[in-house]
């Protein structure tokens, strides 16, 4: 999109088909989606409102403009042959999602800080961790989440989570220098003989609160 030029998609959808979208006017997602962007670049001067919409990312992400959130989903996933995405500059994102089943490399410029105001949606796949690494290997960047959150099967690296704790160790790993992430305790799963005496120490409990009951009557004819 050039200088001075304007875009608000409403319902529709616009499929990039791995094209690179550079947003040097003013793009506004509305209610509709991108599919298959490349690499995304708001230019200086550009500005990307996400609206209620969802904006698919298979490369990198370059914010030198202005983003506006909105309620809007930048939901990062696999294609494009794009193998590692780098995010860089500051972005206040609604919703962001990483997914892969490839066990790809999210990379975040050193020092950033992506913030995520409603929903983080991080996953991975059994036996392919996505990993979560900074440009420069050794110096953090940070996560801040203030929302929800669904994260597994992730490998993570050199991040800070400096709002709420991001993450349970089930399935995740922490490969070094990450503060904050996997700090949240999985709930364990009781086993069959556990379960079974739980579920009668609260049937035996019910009965109790219900009383005696009162013995049958037969009324005579």
């Amino acid at each position: 999109m050039g200088s001075g030029s304007a875009l608000a998609l409403g319902t529709s959808n616009l499929d990039l088909g791995c094209a690179d979208l550079a947003i040097a006017g003013a793009l506004d997602v509305a209610n509709g989606s991108i599919d298959a962007a490349r690499h995304v670049v708001v230019q200086p001067g550009g500005s990307l409102d996400g609206g209620t919409g969802v904006l698919q990312v298979a490369g990198d992400w370059t914010n030198s403009g202005t983003f506006v959130a909105s309620m809007g989903t930048i939901a990062f996933a696999d294609g494009c042959g794009v193998t590692t995405a780098t995010i860089s500059s500051d972005s206040t994102f609604s919703t962001l999602s990483l997914t892969s089943s490839t066990a790809k490399t999210y990379q975040f410029a050193e020092g950033s800080t992506q913030t995520v105001s409603t929903h983080l949606h991080i996953s991975g796949a059994p036996g392919n961790l996505l990993a979560i690494r900074s440009k420069t290997d050794g110096v953090e960047a940070n996560i801040d989440l203030q929302g929800t959150q669904l994260v597994d099967w992730v490998d993570v690296k050199d991040n800070h989570a400096i709002g709420s704790s991001i993450g349970y160790p089930g399935n995740s790993v922490s490969s070094g220098n990450t503060t904050g992430w996997f700090a949240i305790a999985a709930v364990p799963a009781l086993p069959l003989v556990g379960l079974l005496a739980l579920m009668a120490t609260m049937a035996l409990g019910a009965r109790r609160l219900l009383g005696p009951r009162p013995p049958n009557r037969v009324s005579a004819a």
